[in-house]
């Protein structure tokens, strides 16, 4: 899909600039739940960068990488996620 590549681009381009921490996983959620999994692993990639203790990017990062048959690379980053404070929620936490 190009038009995903193409916002891709735009959007690693604005947190280049203008990082802000509750904007990080917004588009690559959304690439992520278009499937685009290139593309939502760019945008993790940049939001990484630009944060790196950031426990939701790690375990986003891990999903891709299972999705894409990546299964240490996933193992590692969910390790990192937990590392630096992810969470697992239950279904009991949330009911």
């Amino acid at each position: 899909m190009k038009k995903a590549k193409v916002i891709c681009k735009i959007f690693i381009m604005l947190m280049r600039n203008y990082a802000v921490d509750g904007f990080l996983l917004r588009f690559p959620l959304l690439f992520f739940q278009l499937g685009e999994l290139s593309e939502s692993e760019d945008a993790l990639s940049e939001a990484n960068i630009l944060n790196n203790t950031d426990s939701e990017v790690w375990a986003y990062l891990s999903l891709v990488c299972l999705k894409t048959g990546r299964q240490l690379e996933a193992e590692q980053a969910y390790k990192y996620a937990m590392k630096v404070g992810f969470k697992l929620i239950t279904t009991q936490q949330i009911l």
